[in-house]
């Protein structure tokens, strides 16, 4: 028990010992860390003009400066932080007294005495840690320009041509010596007398292990392929189902040879007790096994050189397996390299013998990559004559020509005597090639992911569109934005990975990310893309989090309630704004803005936006009252001006109505505030329907009035209270007019109604013989005698001109 309180003991002390130290560190006054890390750049700084420092020396250095840089800038923020309240303590005390002014209390002016000299001791060490932090800016940026000039030299240095007769006599002497002397060491190490036992027990854990593995392994490859990897024998398979396949291919074939390979690395390490340069070359042929599984693996699955239907490439058969092989090549002379690197390091190859390993394997990568690019064949579309490469011949035949000039340059490179750059090249090229690839998979698949997050007809698309409530319109805008961020975030990251691979350090790298993320000064201003992407990312998550707060309230709280459509809306739309004004608010506080400053630029710039945006302003103010006052709510008829119809939206500029005719029109908010508005629908649903009716003189009045009273308290859309009500109106001049007046449940179906009730009364009228009369005219001649003779004499005129022709 004892015992067991001692190792608790131990490991909290373990745990927590980081933290202890950092925070003894941070506990020190910033002055007393001043000096120290000042010293310490001193020494660095004179290592550092020490010209005999090999790399692995210059790298421990520039960690060492980039943990005090990092303190640094922590100092920088504790003073910063520190400073603050001790300035709104010297600000709360107001200026100091002119010789005028009487004079402040001794208590008062000796607390203003002592925080202006606190502030000012804060700002000297604040200027110091500056100066400390430039000094070392300068330093790292030496030691960089150190190691980049090295690597240069190193790379570009010219040694003895590949060609030359010595180095292949000398390298295969070399080559033939290594291989005697690994013979002569494996003899005297079979030689020993526990080779026997340690070769009898690692057999034992060799098949144990194997056939464990095999019992787990090998159902669970064949139940994964069965699954997941053959989706076209069901349906046609789409694109993401091609590659979900193309991913269980790579699993289900890179998981058994790794188990299996990791397995007997460490059965035979620890059955033979391997250490040393034995266990460096095992560990090598253990990676080389693995790239080569890998490399199998997924060249399988994007190829699928057995299965048309399940290539990702538009590539015929004969071309999805020779690029294959040539695959599988480049991977086993990457892996031979590797072996071979291992195993010469181990025992101090010559220049010889290292010269002529990578001019050899140099001039089979450039061989293989020659063999992909020369037959343009291979890379036409199984379905056109156009390269698959972007659809551009143009731009594929650059590429085929950049990939043949690089290609070549290996080997013409090695025979001129650059070999170190001849190696590096070969090692790069297939390195790009495969991050390219890389790139365009995660492409893909994220692109094929995003049209499932927003694709109506499945599940999980149809859940996103209804709680972002997300129009067809807005589903594929919100889709091309995503779609355009993934892209930049990829290839911004392939694009650091491409400058490490090609001899970009990764430190240089991390410094410059770090200073144009977090933080770098343009004039006085300081510029962070990190704090602009955070205020982007928080002014959109509180966006959506206001969507779906709005959805919550309009779908599951606001339709259990008895609560009027139209409120509905307007507590959803004050819900929309208060989260846009708090998203707005959130993204400038992470900016650093201050919301004082703000106001002031505001308060300058007010005059100018009142002029030029006078009418804006109105109308956002006018939409703010209409939600407030709710003259007026979605659904309601209105008429305003010559234009009528249903509210539709209330926007933050303008009122939508849709007319009965299906049109759309926008009408200002501070029209519908300063103009008349009727409104149909504004306390509730109910409205008045009126028809007139009009019939033949001598008609029976009261008769009329029962006809029509009963064809009104038939309709089942009028209210029986209040009763429908017949006004006789007057004597017309060719009818008795009469008016038949009633209400409604819904003023939305008066047309409806009234049309109805016409008929009814049509009916009625000719049931009963009721006679709707027609407008009659009796037109009275003046002076008939004298029209008469006008008649006449015109007739005996026409009749004589007859007679005279």
């Amino acid at each position: 028990m004892k015992f067991k309180r001692v190792l608790s003991l131990l490991l909290l002390f373990i745990f927590f010992a980081d933290g202890f130290w950092a925070q003894a560190e941070q506990s020190k006054p910033i002055a007393q860390r001043l000096v120290q890390w000042n010293s310490e750049v001193e020494k660095s700084t004179g290592k550092l003009e020490n010209s005999e420092l090999d790399d692995d020396e210059l790298k421990t250095l520039r960690g060492k400066l980039s943990e005090i840089r990092e303190k640094a800038r922590s100092a920088a923020g504790e003073i910063d932080l520190a400073l603050e309240p001790l300035r709104d303590e010297l600000e709360a005390l107001g200026p100091e007294p002119a010789e005028d002014e009487p004079k402040e209390l001794a208590s008062i002016a000796e607390k203003r005495k002592l925080l202006n000299r606190r502030i000012a001791i804060m700002e000297g060490q604040r200027k110091e840690v500056e100066l400390l932090l430039s000094l070392l800016e300068k330093t790292l940026k030496q030691l960089s320009a150190i190691r980049i000039d090295r690597f240069t030299q190193k790379t570009f240095a010219r040694d003895v041509s590949a060609l030359a007769p010595e180095i292949w006599r000398k390298g295969m002497a070399d080559l033939v010596d290594e291989f005697i002397e690994t013979r002569q060491q494996f003899n005297k190490w079979q030689s020993e007398k526990k080779f026997s036992k340690h070769l009898k027990r690692t057999f034992i854990y060799l098949i144990g292990v194997l056939f464990a593995c095999s019992l787990v392994i090998w159902p669970v490859s064949v139940w994964l392929s069965r699954k997941f990897a053959d989706v076209a024998k069901e349906r046609a398979p789409t694109y993401l189902d091609l590659l979900r396949a193309a991913l269980i291919v790579i699993l289900v074939r890179f998981l058994p040879p790794m188990v299996l390979a990791l397995s007997a690395y460490l059965v035979l390490s620890y059955g033979f007790e391997l250490g040393g340069v034995s266990r460096d070359s095992a560990f090598f042929v253990l990676a080389a096994v693995l790239m080569i599984a890998l490399v199998t693996a997924v060249s399988r699955a994007l190829l699928s050189p057995d299965s048309r239907h399940m290539r990702l490439m538009p590539l015929g058969d004969d071309a999805a397996r020779y690029i294959h092989r040539i695959i599988i090549a480049l991977a086993g002379v990457f892996a031979i390299d590797m072996i071979l690197g291992a195993w010469l390091s181990g025992s101090g190859a010559s220049l010889e013998l290292t010269v002529l390993r990578k001019f050899v394997i140099g001039l089979l990568i450039a061989g293989l990559l020659l063999a992909l690019v020369v037959r343009r064949s291979l890379w036409l579309s199984s379905t056109s004559e156009h390269p698959i490469i972007g659809g551009k011949s143009l731009f594929w035949k650059g590429l085929c020509g950049l990939i043949m000039v690089l290609a070549l340059t290996i080997p013409i490179s090695a025979i001129a005597g650059y070999v170190s750059f001849s190696r590096l090249l070969a090692t790069q090229i297939i390195l790009t090639g495969g991050l390219f690839i890389l790139v365009s998979v995660i492409i893909a698949l994220c692109s094929e992911v995003i049209d499932e997050l927003f694709n109506k007809d499945a599940v999980l698309g149809s859940k996103v569109r209804f709680n972002l409530a997300l129009t067809e319109e807005g589903s594929e805008l919100l889709r091309f934005w995503i779609k355009v961020a993934v892209k930049l975030i990829v290839y911004v990251t392939a694009v650091l990975l491409l400058l490490v691979m090609w001899g970009a350090g990764g430190e240089d790298l991390s410094d410059w990310l770090y200073r144009a993320f977090f933080g770098f000064k343009v004039g006085g201003v300081t510029v962070s893309i990190a704090a602009i992407f955070f205020a982007i990312a928080l002014f959109s998550g509180v966006l959506v989090l206001t969507r779906l707060l709005q959805n919550f309230l309009e779908y599951r709280v606001l339709a259990k309630t008895r609560i009027d459509y139209g409120v509905q809306h307007s507590i959803r739309a004050s819900v929309g704004y208060i989260g846009f004004v708090l998203a707005a608010l959130f993204a400038i506080s992470t900016l650093g803005i201050d919301l004082g400053k703000l106001a002031i630029i505001a308060g300058a710039l007010s005059v100018g936006i009142g002029f030029g945006l006078q009418n804006v302003v109105n109308n956002f103010v006018s939409g703010l009252i209409l939600l407030a006052e709710r003259p007026i709510k979605v659904g309601d008829w209105v008429v305003v001006g010559d234009k009528q119809g249903t509210i539709k939206k209330i926007n933050v500029r303008a009122t939508e109505i849709q007319t009965f005719d299906r049109a759309s029109v926008f009408i200002p908010n501070s029209d519908l505030i300063s103009n008349p508005l009727l409104n149909w629908t504004h306390a509730d649903k109910t409205g008045r329907v009126i028809v007139p009716v009009g019939v033949a003189y001598g008609s029976d009045t009261q008769k009329i009035k029962d006809i029509l009273l009963q064809v009104a308290s038939a309709h089942p859309a009028i209210f029986k209270v209040p009763s429908p009500t017949v006004i006789f109106k007057g004597f017309g001049d060719s009818s008795l007019n009469f008016e038949l007046r009633a209400f409604i449940e819904d003023v939305g179906n008066v047309v409806a109604v009234n049309s109805e009730l016409c008929f009814a009364i049509d009916a009625a009228f000719r049931e009963h013989g009721v006679e709707i009369p027609f407008p009659q005219q009796d037109i009275h001649w003046k002076d008939l005698a004298r029209l008469e003779s006008l008649v006449m004499k015109i007739i005996s005129d026409k009749r004589s001109g007859h007679d005279n022709s």
